[in-house]
């Protein structure tokens, strides 16, 4: 019978592979790897070549072996570039971490310098709208006083008796008309508010001067306090310059707006410089709350 060379090639095989061979002892897979390397010696060479004659099964391992060779020569190249796609890979995450860490902080920067902008217009508004408050609540302090010292001036004069009361100087001859009188209305009259110490509410110092128009014959003035008032009653004690007791009023009221008013007559109060004292009244003592230095001109 004739066989074909597929049928010998599989007959060699057969009778070639460790299980025909029996005891005969193949080689390590590490010298046959060194053997497709070429790593063994001469004399080693020879005895697996012999071997590999004989023995199908490790002939092929030994072809497989060899066929990884190309793959094993450039496997650390293909490491390299898997390293450097990993490094790649490590880097840029980072990098991007970073790029947002420092966005974060400018983003933070940013709104703290927006919160302090917007607190300091804040309280440039607040600090404007308290002043507004404040000066239309010193008009409206004014513009009472005001009605109150007319008022008393209108009640004392219908008190007046007609005997009290002194004639004015007539107009020059051919007039009808006649000058105001304490039991008429009065126009024009000037009012002063007045801070403890001799200070105003348009500056400070130890006397302030008080300039009224020529033609006045009454003067109002506001006189504040600082610090809340007690219950007590009240009275007001005016001294020249040389320190003498020229009026006291008894009997002086707080208004609703916690200060006080007076007016005082030009015939009474010429010129020159005076003493205000306020004092409150306890238990039939007398003691002194504030003081208020003027120094009165008339133009």
């Amino acid at each position: 019978m004739k066989l074909t060379s597929e049928a010998l090639r599989e007959l060699y095989q057969k009778e070639t592979a460790r299980s025909a061979r029996g005891d005969r002892e193949c080689p390590s897979e590490e010298m046959l790897t060194s053997a497709a390397s070429g790593d063994l010696s001469r004399e080693q060479r020879e005895q697996v070549a012999d071997h590999l004659a004989i023995c199908s099964s490790c002939a092929k391992e030994y072809r497989a072996i060899r066929s990884l060779k190309p793959w094993a020569q450039t496997e650390p190249a293909f490491s390299g570039r898997f390293g450097e796609s990993r490094l790649f890979t490590f880097y840029i995450p980072a990098a991007l971490a970073a790029l947002f860490l420092i966005l974060a902080l400018l983003l933070g920067v940013w709104l703290v310098s927006q919160r302090r902008e917007n607190e300091r217009l804040v309280a440039q508004v607040s600090e404007k709208e308290s002043a507004t408050a404040e000066a239309n609540r010193r008009a409206e302090q004014a513009e009472a006083a005001r009605r109150v010292a007319q008022e008393e001036l209108n009640r004392r004069a219908g008190e007046e008796k007609p005997s009290q009361r002194t004639p004015e100087t007539e107009t020059p001859k051919g007039s009808s008309q006649t000058r105001n009188r304490l039991d008429q209305p009065l126009a024009n009259v000037p009012i002063f508010e007045l801070e403890p110490g001799g200070s105003t509410r348009s500056g400070g110092g130890d006397a302030v001067t008080l300039e009224a128009p020529s033609y006045t014959r009454l003067i109002t003035l506001i006189l504040h306090v600082n610090g809340p008032l007690s219950p007590d009653a009240y009275t007001l004690e005016v001294l020249d310059r040389t320190g003498q007791s020229i009026w006291v009023s008894r009997g002086l009221r707080r208004n609703s707006y916690n200060n006080f008013t007076v007016a005082l007559p030009r015939r009474t109060f010429p010129a020159g410089d005076y003493r205000l004292r306020l004092y409150s009244l306890r238990d039939g003592r007398r003691e002194k709350v504030e003081e208020y230095a003027i120094h009165l001109q008339y133009r």
